[in-house]
């Protein structure tokens, strides 16, 4: 009964810029993902804003389900409403550890993202340890 029911669908993307939130370029767990395909800009969910994405022609914004202790504001729910207030019209691409529903947070998340392309890659990240 205590089988994993995380979903991956980890495929090779090529794309455009890509907007990192609590990531950097060189992190382990982008290494082996595929998602940047060109330039990379770190971002912020509580200073993001329309002209620095216009600028910078980003196609893809990477953040993780839940934020650090040390970047508080980059979880997926606070920068999936900061993207979507600044009109992103690019790719969120949310990275989560193992989750027991993946598709059920998925759901949730698209939802918040309003119609936007939206892929949810479970169990991508170190599992939990403290909750």
């Amino acid at each position: 009964m205590n089988t994993d029911k995380t979903d991956v669908d980890v495929r090779p993307d090529a794309g455009g810029p890509c907007i990192l939130f609590g990531f950097r370029a060189s992190d382990p767990a982008l290494a082996t993902l595929n998602l940047i395909g060109g330039a990379v800009m770190q971002g912020d969910s509580r200073s993001v804003n329309a002209d620095d994405l216009r600028k910078f022609g980003a196609q893809r914004a990477v953040c993780s389900l839940f934020a650090g202790p040390f970047d508080p504001h980059n979880d997926a729910i606070s920068v999936i409403e900061a993207l979507c207030t600044v009109g992103f019209t690019g790719e969120i691409v949310v990275l989560a550890p193992p989750l027991l529903r993946p598709k059920m947070v998925e759901t949730e998340l698209r939802n918040l993202a309003r119609g936007r392309r939206l892929r949810l890659l479970a169990g991508v990240l170190s599992p939990l340890t403290e909750i």
